[in-house]
């Protein structure tokens, strides 16, 4: 780590400096002496050019975070040391000793809001509904309203809307949420990407724990293991106030949430999905 390579590596993964010139005045060299050195970390597979700057190889940023002392870093390469992936420890970390009743509240109410929305004419013992725009909207509210242990959401467009608010409200009050979504960095400038930016900053300092990945474009919920949402409504005003003309499923079978749940955990230990 004492090379100039691994003041690099440091430089980046540490001090969290990406940008190529904000490394080379970090660590007073020139352009000249910085290229051959970035080079070579490229050749090596170690670094890698993305849009907001230089990344490193993840289990090397890892590594030397945990080297100097991140203690978020240092668990992570406990649970990897203890033969489990940190992201899969912390998707099980809700326990599993909870009694029948306390088990399926979430379904038992998902049958009590259909009795009072006659509109949707389903049967009494109905596992599925289709529900459009302000319907989702309100059904999703009322469910994280009542979450009590974990919500795990895909979206890619997340901006300040009271649906994503709600989010961080279940957090406060100790749900785990795990929110994977795209970064705001493609988005057309201007005032309404400064204020996502704003949103987004406002989640890192939340209890929300939020993750990058920019190939997502589903839209999902899952709330308590109990509740699979799945539709075309992005976390946007225009899309859960009606604005837009949005629709989706709403599930309380086990099948399904279950395989929901193992796609999430797929995409969450993709290698290109990024805690933020």
């Amino acid at each position: 780590m004492g090379t100039l390579k691994g003041q690099v590596i440091k430089t980046i993964a540490v001090d969290g400096i990406r940008k190529w010139g904000e490394i080379r005045d970090a660590l007073r060299l020139t352009d000249d002496q910085l290229s051959p050195l970035i080079k070579d970390l490229k050749t090596e597979g170690l670094i890698e050019n993305k849009y907001d700057g230089l990344w490193l190889d993840y289990d090397l940023w890892l590594g030397y975070k945990a080297h100097f002392g991140d203690e978020w870093a240092i668990k992570k390469l406990k649970a990897i040391e203890d033969g489990m992936d940190w992201k899969t420890q912390i998707l099980q970390r809700v326990s599993a000793e909870k009694t029948e009743s306390e088990e399926y509240y979430l379904a038992k109410r998902f049958k009590e809001w259909i009795q009072f929305k006659p509109q949707l004419k389903l049967y009494k013992n109905a596992s599925h509904i289709y529900l459009t725009s302000g319907l989702l909207d309100d059904f999703l509210k009322d469910q994280i309203a009542l979450a009590k242990r974990q919500i795990l959401v895909v979206n890619p467009y997340v901006e300040k809307c009271n649906l994503s608010e709600s989010l961080l409200s279940a957090s406060e009050r100790g749900v785990s949420v795990l929110l994977i979504t795209r970064s705001p960095h493609k988005d057309r400038s201007g005032e309404r990407k400064n204020m996502k930016y704003r949103f987004h900053d406002a989640i890192k300092e939340s209890k929300v724990e939020l993750y990058y990945n920019e190939s997502v474009h589903a839209k999902m919920f899952i709330i308590d293991n109990q509740v699979l949402s799945t539709s075309s409504m992005n976390l946007y005003s225009e899309s859960t106030a009606g604005k837009s003309w949005e629709s989706g499923i709403v599930s309380i079978d086990s099948s399904n949430i279950n395989l929901a749940r193992e796609s999430f955990e797929k995409v969450l230990n993709d290698r290109e999905t990024k805690p933020q």
